[in-house]
């Protein structure tokens, strides 16, 4: 053991947790993991904020850049694209 002592405040969710160990995999492995992904994706979370934050100053600043409507139109607008290129590939191989 790494020092770490777990104890479960809920038995219902200790239950729950033990039902969806792998092979061999012990709740102190399955909880550890568990404890990695979460730090990883909260760090995750806070990089993109902090890049997120960076940009909105500069577009505030220097007024460039594009508003959440034009990006979001921009992609609606990719994704008619490649339906209608999906659409034409499959009209083509039909008539073969």
């Amino acid at each position: 053991m790494n020092g770490l002592s777990y104890q479960c405040a809920d038995w219902r969710l200790s239950i729950e947790a033990e039902a969806v160990l792998d092979e061999g995999e012990s709740l102190s492995d399955f909880v550890t993991e568990c404890v990695l992904i979460g730090i990883a994706s909260r760090r995750a979370q806070t990089d993109f904020m902090s890049r997120a934050a960076v940009a909105v100053e500069r577009f505030v600043r220097e007024g460039t850049g594009i508003t959440p409507r034009e990006l979001l139109k921009r992609m609606d607008d990719r994704i008619d694209a490649g339906l209608l290129e999906v659409a034409r590939i499959g009209r083509r191989t039909n008539e073969r």
